[in-house]
């Protein structure tokens, strides 16, 4: 299984669209991963976006680092799979004998992770991780799940009301050229 042969490629980053600079955290995207930490009741939580070849972590829970090369992540097989992808025990875990990036991420036994999935494609991920091999249960699944796609309604959302202000901003820029017109059509 080749993960990195299905990452996404783009000249423009979707982020654009969404005004989001991935390396600022935000409260908003903050919640998410809180969340899901204690309903999960595990330390790491991150909500991760593609830039290029780096996933930056646009909030971090319990991680040291901000980002990670996309082709050492876990979270390419979560974007590749584009749904739900979960590994119980990384270390003894088939699907990634292949590939030995994993013993760069000693601390990191189990991963579960769910796309962002918007109508530009994958932006990113919403994950957990713990240092010890968990089981997830069908209940915390349906969490992560769920949390995903408040997570992507989130971010759809701020994209349609940049769209809406941009609107606006045009419209009026409309209006004053209209009334400069009437205004110089007055004075024949």
């Amino acid at each position: 299984m080749n993960a990195e042969v299905n990452r996404p490629r783009s000249k423009r980053s979707p982020l654009m669209n969404y005004a989001i600079d991935p390396k600022v955290n935000e409260k908003q995207f903050d919640e998410f991963t809180t969340l899901i930490a204690n309903l999960c009741d595990i330390p790491r939580a991150l909500i991760t976006l593609i830039d290029g070849e780096k996933l930056w972590f646009k909030s971090n829970l319990g991680m040291p680092v901000n980002y990670v090369t996309y082709s050492k992540s876990y979270c390419q097989f979560t974007i590749t799979n584009r749904t739900l992808t979960v590994f119980s025990d990384t270390e003894n875990d088939r699907r990634l004998s292949d590939f030995e990036w994993t013993s760069e991420y000693p601390h990191i036994k189990f991963y579960a992770g769910v796309p962002l999935i918007t109508e530009d494609g994958i932006i990113g991920t919403l994950c957990i991780m713990d240092s010890e091999p968990r089981v997830m249960t069908i209940s915390k699944r349906k969490f992560l799940i769920r949390l995903g796609k408040w997570c992507h309604l989130l971010l759809e959302s701020r994209r349609d009301l940049m769209g809406l202000q941009e609107k606006i901003k045009l419209n009026d820029s409309h209006s004053v050229s209209l009334r400069s017109m009437r205004s110089i059509t007055r004075s024949w």
